[in-house]
């Protein structure tokens, strides 16, 4: 039941980032900026363990054809700093690690008013103190078809699978994501990963309450011996799980600035080798913020 557990949090995770990008090129977003803390842990054991990271995401290309079919690729960079307690000695190769995502993607109209959506996105993710290997390589994918199931209620599905190595094993898992808008300003989502509320105030402004996921398996250059155990450390995992509020704001054509903030209500960091947990750090829920800009062209 555990490690169950633990392969449909990183699912999650991993649909939520591949969704994601899909969306942003829905959107038009072709740069985007964005600084997210997460609060530190449990102090009365001294395992205060605190995250920043900054992500930039760009669209290389799209393409709009006659026929409604959309074609995109996508790039982005992202620095994660994690600080630790002094009391839990940990070495500084487990607190900086970067990751370079390459994403290409493609969304085509089908018979009967279906659209069919597909993403595949490899990701390299490590300290980069040694030398790059294959296995520092994740492949993440997801496909689904979307559908206005009831247009004059506002109903739109999403239905689809994702597949990724990144598990230990290649294993697949369901998409899924039911979209009501009763009017022009309310849109309600409910679903596997995306779930939240939308109020659009204006043209420029926008409120929302969202579910919060952050998540990240992160790849060590050189493996590490942690606190003289014999077992090595050569990956570090962290699921972060909450809920908040969100507001964003267009400023002029181009220009668009998101805020964020919430509570965790789930959280996990572990030091690992392969699969086998080396470490699992026992933190307290805590608050998260993220502030982001994206530039609209």
């Amino acid at each position: 039941m555990k490690n169950f557990t633990i392969k449909l949090t990183f699912a999650v995770i991993i649909s939520a980032f591949v969704f994601s990008s899909a969306q942003a090129q829905m959107e038009k977003e072709d740069l985007s900026l964005n600084y997210s803390y997460i609060g530190e842990g449990d102090s009365g054991s001294h395992q205060k363990i605190a995250f920043s990271k900054f992500e930039a995401k760009a669209n290389l290309y799209r393409k709009l054809t006659k026929k409604g079919a959309l074609y995109f690729h996508t790039v982005s960079y992202a620095n994660m700093n994690i600080d630790y307690s002094a009391e839990l000695g940990i070495p500084t190769e487990l607190e900086q690690f970067h990751s370079f995502s390459y994403s290409i993607g493609a969304s085509v109209p089908l018979k009967n008013e279906w659209r069919l959506t597909g993403v595949f996105s490899p990701t390299l993710a490590s300290n980069f103190e040694g030398d790059v290997q294959f296995n520092d390589l994740q492949f993440l994918g997801i496909i689904f078809l979307g559908k206005a199931i009831n247009k004059l209620k506002n109903l739109h599905l999403n239905i689809g699978a994702m597949y990724s190595n990144t598990l230990g094993s290649p294993t697949p898992l369901p998409y899924f994501s039911l979209t009501w808008k009763p009017n022009k300003q309310l849109t309600y989502e409910l679903g596997f990963p995306n779930t939240g509320i939308t109020y659009k105030v204006n043209e420029k402004l926008s409120l929302g309450s969202k579910l919060f996921i952050a998540g990240d398996n992160l790849r060590l250059g050189d493996n590490l011996v942690y606190q003289n155990e014999s077992t090595p450390i050569d990956n570090i995992r962290l699921t972060n799980f909450g809920w908040g509020l969100e507001a964003q704001k267009k400023f002029g054509k181009h220009f668009k600035l998101k805020l964020a903030g919430g509570h965790t209500f789930s959280r996990k960091f572990e030091f690992n080798d392969g699969s086998k947990v080396v470490e699992d750090f026992d933190l307290d829920n805590n608050f998260y913020g993220t502030v982001g800009l994206s530039i609209l062209f």
